[in-house]
């Protein structure tokens, strides 16, 4: 009776597995999946995918990357690849998805494999995607290699920005990726080997030190000495009331300390016992245009302001970036200067606005409070973080965050750090 007791109490530790999804079942599946697409139901669709990757082999793989290949972009259905990817274990349904990841004609599908690839820690497959022809898709895995420290994944970075069109956003993203992992700013993908051959004498990275910021990119455009590292950006901006603060110290070269006003701003609200000066918000918004007036017109941006509620400078189906031509570039200025303080910091939903911007990079957040929706309660910082984690389930965009006096510091630099960016003050 032990034995037998001992023999039961073992099968009941041992993990449970779903069984295989019958044919019936399956086929069940399959047309609801066709009902709801007809109905426009993308939401069930996905979940439906799901449940049916249960099937796990490689003829119901490729049903499910036809139907999110199909699916409209913003439908969020090729997300679910990913989902769908952990159900297919089976060596037929892996070597399919390794295919579909080369061969999807969806960007956003090559890209959710992408980001599964990354949770299972298949760096193998991960490298060979760097050599995809979307942006996006080679950002994703530069990135998720950058933050696993994947040395074996140097040298392919390398040869894909070598490869790719210099100064593009391709390029761009690789560069990125590469000065972060390297602890250098540079300039080429033969300045990069070379750097690289270097790191390797001096021990691997771990025995790297980051080179001087003040010397990295000195003739950059610069956002209260921040670098603009990215080619494709999304600039975010703090329009509380609090932003009509004036702080005494104002160190920077924009700070006005004679008391003028910034061009097309209102005049300095509060008290005259206040220190003279620009308010922040004058001084942002000094700093932003100065930087849209000197990027070069091949860079892309939006513009994000926020306060109680979140303003887009050009919204669209969906939402993306515009190149910096004469018209849009005067544009973006004219929108920026129009733009007054009030109300509270809903930081939380202008960072989901900015991350859903088709094709951004970077996002250069400026802000000066903690998030608050009532102007009371704080939301914690794990909240915010995990608006980032859900957006960039399937992407990376880099934050770099700066704060004026009173900014939630913890929380500018949790956002940074979650993303490869960085966190400064303003002074």
């Amino acid at each position: 009776m032990l034995r037998i007791a001992t023999c039961l109490a073992l099968l009941c530790a041992l993990p449970l597995t779903a069984a295989p999804l019958s044919n019936a079942d399956a086929k069940r599946l399959k047309q609801e999946i066709a009902t709801k697409a007809g109905e426009g139901n993308w939401t069930q669709v996905g979940e439906l995918l799901v449940q049916l990757a249960e099937a796990d082999d490689a003829k119901t793989l490729k049903f499910l990357i036809k139907v999110a290949e199909k699916a409209p972009p913003t439908s969020g259905v090729a997300a679910r690849i990913a989902d769908a990817a952990e159900r297919m274990p089976s060596k037929a349904a892996q070597k399919e998805l390794r295919k579909a990841a080369k061969k999807s004609k969806s960007e956003d599908v090559r890209r959710s494999i992408a980001s599964y690839f990354a949770g299972q820690r298949d760096w193998e497959a991960l490298i060979e995607l760097l050599e995809d022809e979307a942006t996006s898709v080679v950002a994703l895995a530069a990135w998720r290699l950058t933050d696993a420290k994947v040395e074996d994944a140097i040298t392919p970075m390398i040869d894909a920005m070598d490869a790719a069109a210099p100064n593009g956003e391709t390029w761009d993203a690789l560069r990125n990726a590469l000065g972060r992992m390297l602890k250098r700013r540079l300039g080429s993908a033969g300045e990069f080997r070379s750097w690289w051959t270097t790191v390797q004498s001096k021990g691997g990275l771990d025995a790297v030190e980051p080179e001087d910021e003040r010397e990295a990119g000195a003739t950059s455009v610069r956002l209260f000495g921040r670098e603009i590292e990215c080619t494709s950006v999304v600039f975010v901006l703090d329009t509380s009331g609090s932003m009509t603060s004036i702080d005494a110290n104002q160190a920077d070269p924009l700070a006005g300390s004679d008391g003028t006003k910034a061009r097309g701003a209102g005049a300095s609200q509060g008290p005259s016992q206040q220190p003279t000066g620009r308010t922040r918000l004058e001084r942002a918004k000094i700093a932003l245009n100065r930087v849209l007036e000197k990027l070069p017109a091949h860079f892309k941006v939006n513009v994000i302001t926020y306060s109680t509620g979140v303003r887009v400078w050009k919204r669209g189906e969906p939402t993306g970036l515009l190149p910096l031509d004469e018209a849009n570039r005067a544009e973006a200025i004219e929108w920026v200067e129009a733009q007054t303080a009030n109300g509270v910091t809903e930081t939380d939903d202008a960072l989901r606005s900015a991350l859903n911007v088709e094709g951004v990079r970077c996002v250069y957040l400026l802000s000066d409070g903690f998030v608050t929706h009532d102007g009371t309660t704080q939301v914690p910082t794990e909240k915010v973080l995990e608006v980032v984690r859900e957006a960039m389930r399937d992407r990376h965009v880099t934050i770099h965050t700066m704060g004026f006096e009173g900014a939630d510091r913890s929380l500018m630099e949790a956002l940074a750090q979650e993303t490869g960016g960085k966190y400064s003050d303003i002074k």
